[in-house]
């Protein structure tokens, strides 16, 4: 058995040399060097053959030492020189000039090798433990923090961030004074498994360059591209450097070999060493390249061959004729053609004319090698400066290159014909791959005729149609259906069996080519149709941003919902599971027509527009209705509802196709509206306290405790707060996985304050006017008629006047009681006046002025509140920063946030102020602000373990998993040692819910090994354990802890909570197991009653 790949793909092509007759002069063996003499080097090949390479053939150029650059077991590519069969021996040349012609693509092949081992063996060492897992999780390139343990005359010898070791040669630390103790950046250049160790870079230019990277359109690299380079590291097997340019910071691999023989090229190579690249593909997270002067070598060397062939063809004549059948020696080997020659004359073979039947995939030329004499029968001529076919009767025959064939259906003809072959729809003809161009894949069908296979007729196998390029290989050939014929002779061609067609209620496969969060996916479908799948057509269930889940270039099957072969970029598809097979699953209605709508039906639907008057909301194929939203906050709808997020509505009216839609609350019926005057009187009952007055009159108030669910809405708006309770601390129980602290705003409601002496039950007394009783009362009779109308008018004035305080007396008692809403600026103004130190109170104000969209006002009235509550209320301030806080995230400036996040910090304890700032950051998808700000913590409060575990949340919560794990080391380098153990059982438990349940339980591992007795972490270890599902191993910890020597009050404890865990999930057997083990224990302590 063998893995030398050289050996497998010989086997593969069935050209594997393993009997010594088959072995002829010239060619090409792969082997294996067994032994090395003073005279030569004996070289091992398949079936336990054995060939000799003298010194002079080992080498180029005279090498004192063949054992500095060849060793026993190394794979070798060696050309047959001379065979001796009597004495069945031969010679063989390891030279380059005899086993190398100048093919870059060799030596990018061991290097692509050579990186996937690396790979392989990087992924299998994350699956141990130790320094090979921590050396895992180290990338090529990525900067790391190291500290300098020791200097020395070669170099620098460090610990990086995670205890790893590393090593800096001289050359990557050139021009700087290191010191030991001293902690500097460093970049990784290379991964050594075999020593444990990395291998590092100080130099302050590549580490700038690497941080300043960004890749966009401007900086982006490409494959052909030529840039330059300087040399990092060289290895035996490969070579990196890094990119100049517009690709500086940009690591590359350059291969270290130009083949197996090239013994000498990686001694040409120095660090520092500058040299133009030329850009190839990407292999994994790889960047391959090569040397420019290399390619242009290889370029050079195919033009002076192709100039040869020309000059060959216009001096010399030949006297082929069509027909004929002659022996021929292989010159070079290419994936669409074998050049060959005929008694000196070139000709070629085209890869359309060696077989006549083809396995899907493989590639003819490679059966052919250099220097094999076969035999061939010419079948026509072309020109040598055109590669026009020439007719037979040409009078430039004789000066023409040969074109031959190998073809077995040829070869056995008595009369080679000349005519045109004639293609027509339904041929079945053999084709083979010649590139991949605009989505297009180009193939041979005869040397004359070339067909184009549309990308979506390539494969039922969608990973192929994704990447063409990968599965169709230049040379490989396939069974090829002809489908169209073009004027220009040129083949439409498929190669699947099946043609699929484009028709309604029917089911196609169709690439994703374009997206739009309003309208929903574009797919390009065979035969040149192209359609939309609506928002409400991706999936059975609706989920917000339905497009977020797909990517351009991505495969899908899909349902044709219309179609129309006069306008096929029209087409109407569906993704939906249902109406692609029976078995899915409609969780929300497939609405295709507005007949299929009812008033008063309750559906939901994806908003597509967000518009002053309102959302426009698609609720099935093609169909939308429109919200009427001025009854809800402008700000609150573009917060709540963006484009692409799912809303219940509820169907109003439907006028022809004006649809007309109410908003309502997630699965729920209650209409989603500005919050009414009547609610709000709600609010304020609940939160302004009752006050009682005793006999004395001494006013008493009521305790009364509010949840965060009780709050007003518009308070909620206003803090961006509405799921937390303000100043509520939210601890979970022992078993629960995480306990976490939400500080926000306060629960102290406000009071009206009022003398100690006024009492709510006396009512109100209107004053009498004893001047108008006097006046009434003193009236003669006698006076004049002139005199009682004048009394009269005066009379009627005063009644009215009377009236008019009446009413105002009424409506200060409803405000006293708290009965009637504010409903402008001065009715919040009294109640401000009535509560200055309520936090609620200026929240409000602030949301009224938010409603009407004077953003200015409300930052006026944070100002005010800001000035007037209490020094001693430092929750009621905070509160108000935080609103604050939340309005300038809104609405306000960077420059206007941090003013007012400075001044925050200033005036409150800033951890809290940091820790809201963040909690707003994150709540406004703010991910990149929230890190920030998470990074100023730590670095400030490094003492503060709270600060390192919220991060380490942080982290974990957005799927940073690496940065969190980073993070944890760092908090250990900073925290006090007494910390230590509750900052990694906190990490540990963050790994059993976002991370990797192995490693939070190998983390749990290794702190009870160091303390064994402490419950608390067995608790919550056991806690976790559960929740993971893991019933055998949580049933393996209980055993451990029972067995452990513990106070009883402990014992009973966790006696308890194993029985209640084999409760749950063991058996009857398994609980009266653990009661009869509870009762041992209780016997061994003497606690036996007699």
């Amino acid at each position: 058995m063998t893995h030398r790949l050289s050996l497998i793909e010989m086997a593969k092509e069935n050209e594997l040399v393993s009997d010594f007759d088959q072995i002829q002069p010239g060619m090409m063996v792969p082997g294996s060097v067994k032994n090395l003499m003073d005279y030569g080097i004996f070289v091992e090949f398949p079936g336990g053959l054995f060939g000799l390479a003298p010194n002079k053939y080992a080498t180029d150029v005279k090498v004192p030492d063949l054992k500095k650059l060849y060793h026993p077991g190394q794979s070798v590519i060696a050309k047959v020189i001379e065979v001796d069969k009597e004495k069945k021996r031969f010679l063989i040349s390891l030279r380059m000039a005899d086993c190398y012609h100048g093919d870059t693509d060799i030596g990018l092949g061991l290097l692509e090798d050579n990186l996937k081992y690396m790979d392989y063996v990087i992924e299998n060492m994350a699956k141990r433990k130790g320094t090979k897992k921590k050396l895992s999780q180290m990338q090529v390139g990525n900067i790391c923090i190291s500290e300098v343990t020791e200097v020395n005359s070669n170099g620098a010898l460090c610990m990086v961030e995670n205890r790893l070791k590393g090593l800096v040669t001289k050359s990557h630390m050139e021009g700087m004074e290191v010191a030991v103790g001293q902690k500097l950046e460093s970049v990784i250049l290379y991964i050594d498994p075999k020593n444990d160790c990395l291998e590092l870079s100080f130099d302050k230019t590549l580490i700038k360059a690497i941080k300043h990277r960004k890749e966009n359109t401007a900086s982006m690299v490409k494959e052909g591209q030529v840039l330059k380079s300087e040399i990092l590291l060289v290895k035996e097997h490969l070579v990196l450097v890094v990119l100049k340019g517009h690709g500086a910071g940009k690591l590359a691999y350059i291969p270290s070999k130009r083949h197996l023989n090239d013994v000498l090229e990686m001694h040409q190579y120095f660090e520092k060493q500058v040299n133009k690249v030329a850009l190839k593909h990407q292999c994994g997270n790889h960047q391959l390249a090569c040397l420019q002067i290399h390619e242009d070598r290889k370029q050079k060397e195919i033009e002076l061959e192709q100039a040869a062939e020309r000059k060959l063809a216009s001096k010399e004549t030949h006297n082929f004729k069509c027909g004929m059948t002659v022996k021929a020696v292989v010159r070079h080997v290419y994936p669409h053609q074998i050049n060959i020659s005929l008694n000196g004359f070139p000709g070629r073979i085209h890869v359309t004319e060696i077989v006549d039947n083809i396995k899907n995939g493989k590639k003819p030329c490679q059966a052919y090698k250099a220097s094999m004499e076969i035999d061939v029968r010419i079948i026509g001529f072309r020109d040598a400066k055109s590669h026009s076919l020439l007719p037979i009767s040409h009078p430039g025959v004789t000066r023409s290159l040969p074109e031959c064939t190998v073809k077995p259906s040829k070869m056995s003809l008595v009369e080679i014909k000349e005519e045109k072959r004639v293609f027509h729809p339904g041929d079945k003809i053999l084709a083979f791959v010649h590139n991949y161009v605009n989505n297009c894949l180009w193939m041979h069908v005869t040397p004359s005729v070339s067909g184009r296979v549309y990308f979506l007729n390539l494969s039922n196998n969608f990973r192929a149609i994704e990447n063409p390029s990968h599965f169709f290989k230049p040379g490989q050939g396939y069974h090829a259906t002809v489908l169209n014929v073009e004027e220009n002779g040129s083949l439409e061609l498929s190669l699947i069996d099946e043609r699929e067609k484009v028709e309604k209620n029917g089911i196609t496969k169709g690439v994703i080519v374009g997206m739009s969060q309003e309208s929903g996916l574009t797919v390009q479908l065979v035969e040149g149709y192209k359609g939309i799948v609506g928002l409400t057509d991706i999936s059975d269930s609706y989920t917000d941003n339905p497009t977020s889940r797909y990517h351009k270039g991505q495969c899908v099957r899909c349902y044709v919902l219309s179609a129309d072969s006069d306008n096929k970029e029209k087409c109407a598809l569906s993704l939906r599971k249902s109406r692609l097979t029976t078995e899915g699953s409609v969780t929300d209605l497939d609405i295709q027509s507005i007949s299929n709508l009812t008033e008063g039906q309750i559906l939901r639907g994806f908003v597509t527009k967000r518009k002053k008057s309102g959302l426009i909301i698609s609720i099935g194929n093609n169909i939308s209705g429109k919200v009427n939203t001025n009854k809800i906050p402008h700000h609150l709808v573009y917060r709540t509802y963006p484009v692409g997020k799912v809303a219940t509505v509820k169907i109003l009216s439907i006028q022809n196709t004006d649809i007309s839609l109410e908003l309502l609350k997630d699965n729920d019926s209650e209409p989603l509206v500005k919050v009414s005057n009547k609610k709000l009187a709600e609010n304020r009952k609940r939160l302004v306290s009752e006050t009682s007055v005793d006999e004395t009159g001494v006013s008493s108030k009521k305790k009364k405790r509010q949840s965060v669910d009780k709050k007003s809405d518009v308070v909620s708006m206003v803090t961006g707060n509405s799921d937390t309770d303000s100043g509520v601390e939210v601890k979970e129980d022992a078993d629960s996985d995480i306990e976490t602290q939400v500080v926000t705003s306060t629960t102290e409601v406000p009071r009206l304050k009022i003398s100690a002496g006024f009492s709510w039950d006396t009512d109100f007394q209107m004053p009498v006017d004893d001047q108008s009783h006097h006046d009434n009362a003193s009236s003669d009779e006698s006076e004049n008629d002139e005199e009682e109308k004048s009394t009269k008018i005066n009379i009627g004035k005063k009644k009215r006047k009377l009236e008019e305080e009446k009413k105002l007396f009424e409506l200060e008692k409803l405000r006293l009681e708290g009965d009637s809403l504010p409903e402008s600026s001065e009715d919040f103004d009294r109640l401000v006046l009535q509560s200055p130190d309520s936090s609620i109170v200026w929240l409000r104000y602030m949301a009224h002025h938010l409603e009407m969209a004077e953003i200015e006002k409300a930052r006026i009235v944070a100002e005010r509140a800001l000035k007037t509550i209490s020094y001693r209320e430092e929750q009621e301030k905070l509160n108000v920063w935080v609103a604050y806080l939340n309005l300038e995230n809104m609405y306000g400036s960077q420059e206007s946030l941090k003013a007012v996040l400075d001044r925050a910090v200033q005036q409150n304890e800033p951890t809290k102020v940091y820790n809201q700032m963040i909690n707003i950051y994150v709540a406004s998808g703010k991910i990149q602000e929230a890190e920030q700000l998470y990074n100023i913590m730590v670095r400030k409060y490094s003492m503060q373990k709270d600060t390192w575990t919220g991060f380490g949340l942080f982290y974990f919560k957005n799927n940073r998993i690496e940065s969190a794990r980073n993070l944890l080391q760092r908090s250990l380098k900073s925290l006090n040692k007494k910390d230590h153990v509750e900052v990694i059982a906190k990490f540990a438990q963050m790994e059993y819910k976002y991370g990797e349940p192995e490693r939070g339980k190998t983390m749990f591992e290794n702190i009870l090994s160091n303390y064994p007795k402490r419950s608390d972490l067995w608790s919550v270890y056991i806690d976790m354990s559960t929740k993971a599902g893991d019933t055998d191993s949580t049933r393996q910890l209980y055993e451990r802890i029972i067995n452990l020597k513990m106070s009883a009050k402990k014992m009973k404890f966790f006696f308890k909570k194993y029985l209640d865990f084999e409760k749950a999930h063991g058996s009857s057997e398994q609980v009266e197991n653990v009661m009869q083990k509870a009762m041992e224990y209780v016997e061994s302590r003497g606690y036996v009653d007699e």
